[in-house]
């Protein structure tokens, strides 16, 4: 079932519009990316395409969020998380990430 509206008080709407045309990284951990009104939010208000990781339960399926942000028109590319959030911790993915320009 399709979500007929965006759920958010509007004060953190506002803000979010005016901070998003700024955002440079997206980090996405545990988001399957499926909620249409808020893509549709980072499509219409995001300035240049951020790097993105996507961190989910295993590198394929990071690597089919991030195929279908791209698919939505957010982004242009992504790095997939090779485990899941406490192994990309360990691993210092999360981290070389941040760190990146």
């Amino acid at each position: 079932m399709k979500k007929s509206a965006f759920e958010c008080p509007d004060e953190h709407l506002n803000v979010l519009r005016e901070l998003l045309p700024r955002v440079t990284e997206i980090l996405t951990i545990g988001w399957r990316g499926n909620e249409e009104h808020f893509l549709a939010l980072l499509r219409n208000e995001l300035g240049q395409p951020p790097r993105m990781m996507i961190v989910a339960n295993n590198e394929d399926g990071a690597n089919q969020i991030g195929s279908e942000l791209m698919r939505m028109g957010i982004g242009c590319n992504f790095v997939a998380a090779k485990g899941g959030f406490t192994d990309t911790i360990r691993s210092g993915e999360i981290y070389d990430f941040l760190s990146a320009e």
